[in-house]
């Protein structure tokens, strides 16, 4: 369990200039770099007859957790978490977060995420797999790999209650080769992530949802 400590909402968090415009490169949708990158790694058949090695499946997983505990009652907190247009005021970079259909999280609920990081924007559409109380499971994935992870919100008391977000990727082909650099890079973004959303929820930064009002809210649109 980590405690993190409310920091202020305004300004959002610089990236480290560590690889630059290489990386965007390995991430950007390139069709004809990636294949020949994958073809060099011999990922891809041959297009003579001779015999094909076999193909090897090469990708590094990171995985990384956060959690912060806020001063609000546990259903307070999940009301923020299950507000995907919220994610836009508290995860750096965030540029898009559309679910389909509208309205809170539900089995079966498509998510389009994009994030500007480190000169590129990563895309991510993901499913929600498993509804808890007050959590849901989620996959899916985009260009880089693929993704996994979960939100929870996790009573203490009447009064305090601990946001925990989980998450697992799947690096693929040339991605992977960063993996030992972007783990840490990732942990730390999700904990001031996490810092950002505590300060804003305890603040009353933004009017409190409620999930039948997202409901209410996503019927009435055409």
């Amino acid at each position: 369990m980590t405690n993190t400590a409310p920091v202020s909402p305004a300004g959002g968090t610089s990236q480290p200039r560590v690889i630059g415009g290489f990386f965007a490169l390995l991430l950007s949708p390139r069709p004809g770099f990636m294949l020949g990158t994958a073809d060099w790694l011999g990922q891809t058949p041959h297009s003579d007859n001779t015999p094909m090695r076999e193909k090897k499946t090469m990708t590094r997983s990171i995985s990384y957790l956060q959690s912060t505990i806020v001063d609000l009652p546990a259903d307070e907190v999940w009301a923020h978490v299950a507000d995907y247009a919220f994610d836009l005021e508290w995860r750096n970079g965030l540029t898009d977060m559309t679910p389909y259909p509208q309205g809170p999280p539900e089995t079966g609920t498509t998510v389009h995420e994009e994030l500007r990081s480190m000169g590129t924007t990563m895309v991510n559409d993901t499913t929600i797999t498993k509804i808890g109380d007050h959590a849901y499971r989620f996959v899916g994935g985009g260009a880089s790999g693929q993704v996994e992870g979960g939100r929870k919100v996790v009573a203490i008391d009447p009064g305090h209650s601990e946001f925990t977000y989980d998450i697992n990727l799947t690096l693929n082909g040339p991605t992977r080769f960063f993996g030992p650099i972007l783990g840490p890079i990732l942990r730390r973004n999700l904990g001031k992530d996490l810092q950002r959303f505590r300060a804003l929820v305890e603040a009353a930064a933004v009017p409190v949802p409620d999930c039948a009002s997202l409901r209410a809210t996503s019927a009435r649109r055409p």
